[in-house]
C-alpha cells in the first residue's frame, strides 16, 4: 500500500506540471509550474532584459510529494478499511 501511495503521489506531482501560473510584472515575467506549490519556474524577462532561465525549487517539490503522499495514503487506507470482509478473511 505504501508503494502504491508513493507511485500515485509521484504521478500526481508530475501531472501538476500541466498547470501553469503566469507572473507578469512591468519588469519581470515568469511561468510557474506545479500544484499546490510551484516547483519549476521559467523566467523569461527581468529588469536587465530578456533571459531564459529555468529554476527547480527542490523544497516545493518535496512539499508537493509529501502532501500528495499523505492524501493518497489516507484514501488507500480508507478503501482498505471499508472493504467488505469475505469468508476467507475471517479465518
Amino acid at each position: 500500500m505504501i508503494l502504491a501511495a508513493a507511485l500515485v503521489s509521484g504521478l500526481v506531482t508530475v501531472s501538476g506540471l500541466l498547470f501553469c501560473e503566469v507572473v507578469d510584472y512591468a519588469d519581470f515575467r515568469a511561468d510557474r509550474f506545479g500544484v499546490p506549490y510551484y516547483w519549476i519556474e521559467h523566467v523569461s524577462m527581468t529588469f536587465a532584459g530578456s533571459t531564459n532561465r529555468w529554476n527547480i525549487i527542490i523544497e516545493n517539490l518535496a512539499k508537493n510529494i509529501a502532501a500528495y503522499f499523505v492524501a493518497c495514503f489516507a484514501v488507500l487506507s480508507l478503501i482498505l478499511v471499508r472493504k467488505p470482509k469475505t469468508k476467507d478473511d475471517q479465518k
